[in-house]
């Protein structure tokens, strides 16, 4: 493998560790995997060296534990919007390359917002919150991988209860195929149905229940194909797998245009709940677009806000179906696990990025 910008890519936690000479071997080793542990290097000697320091260090460690108001206690939330692999991409860079912040990162596991912070933010968040809770790391690295722990050990805890209910109320069988926003009408696009059972749409509430997902072969790589899926249930003609049009062909972008196709094919007045597995898209949607209008769509490193082409068109559909009376609701769903409304919205993503090229 050829050595790229002098940098060494030491994966400590990932699919094969091992010291890796640029940033796509190294991504390889960790997109997508559970609680990763990687660093970048200027010299190899420091990056054998990560490599050698024991499990003490590899694993989160908190430095001190807060107790807010009196309580001591834990809920889960989404990681920031991002969990490991989902980092804004251009932010991701900065972290591989050890620009961030030197300071002290404070994860909010219970407050107003909750993900990983600077302190300004976190005391914003935990001040007269009652039971407010966090924890303090030296470093983004050991504040992430607490978090994303912490959250997989809630997720477990609720899908013993609740999440078993809803599966319960899902469809056992159903298609895939995915899809993209292009200037051009939408169409339908039908592929081998299965035999008809429940509709993943059905719900105990008000609010129709349409699942999205994104997809890219060598996400990130040059020649990569995206799609993006939207399911709406078994034998429904508004199940759609397509292309994602124009580049950068990402998983990220896939899965924000699923989203906007999503509310797309309904009626404005016509109250939703958006499941996918992006925490990116919905924190994109909800969490981060205040700031972004605020600082005319630019990030926190004073950088253009990435796929802002989408999160606009997005967010005003949004607020379209809110004017309307309609409520759009993002519910977040572990990936690749065992949800059949996601599993399909998958395939149809998959399906999608086998299409031809969109321009």
């Amino acid at each position: 493998m050829a050595k790229s910008n002098g940098k060494y890519y030491a994966v400590r936690e990932g699919r094969k560790p091992g010291i890796y000479y640029n940033w796509d071997d190294c991504k390889a080793q960790t997109d997508g995997y559970s609680k990763p542990i990687f660093k970048s290097f200027k010299n190899e000697q420091d990056a054998k060296d990560f490599m050698k320091q024991g499990n003490e260090r590899s694993r989160p460690r908190a430095h001190r534990g807060h107790e807010a108001n009196g309580y001591m206690e834990y809920q889960t939330n989404d990681y920031m919007g991002y969990d490991t692999k989902e980092y804004m991409e251009d932010e991701a860079q900065d972290f591989m390359e050890g620009k961030g912040d030197t300071g002290q990162y404070h994860v909010v596991t219970r407050g107003r917002k909750k993900g990983i912070f600077k302190w300004p933010e976190t005391q914003a968040s935990i001040v007269d919150f009652p039971g407010a809770k966090y924890e303090s790391f030296d470093t983004l690295e050991q504040a992430g991988a607490f978090y994303h722990q912490h959250l997989e050990k809630e997720s477990a805890k609720l899908k013993s209860g609740s999440a078993q209910q809803e599966m319960q109320q899902q469809p056992k069988q159903y298609t895939g195929a995915a899809i993209e926003p292009v200037a051009a009408p939408i169409k339908s696009e039908h592929t081998v149905r299965p035999q008809h059972t429940r509709s993943a749409t059905e719900s105990n509430d008000s609010l129709m229940r349409i699942y999205t997902d994104g997809s890219s072969q060598g996400n990130g790589k040059p020649g990569a194909r995206a799609g993006l899926g939207v399911f709406f249930g078994p034998d429904d003609e508004r199940n759609l797998a397509e292309r994602l049009p124009g580049t950068p062909q990402t998983n990220q972008r896939a899965e924000l245009l699923a989203m906007l196709r999503a509310m797309e094919l309904v009626p404005v007045t016509q109250g939703i709940k958006i499941l996918t597995d992006s925490k990116y898209s919905i924190a994109c949607a909800t969490d981060w677009v205040a700031n972004w209008e605020k600082n005319n769509w630019k990030n926190a490193a004073k950088k253009d806000v990435m796929n802002q082409d989408i999160i606009r068109p997005l967010v005003a559909k949004k607020r379209e179906r809110e004017a309307a009376g309609a409520a759009t609701e993002f519910e977040w769903v572990k990936g690749h696990a065992t949800d059949p409304g996601n599993i399909a919205a998958d395939r149809l993503a998959n399906l999608g990025a086998e299409k031809p090229k969109v321009d």
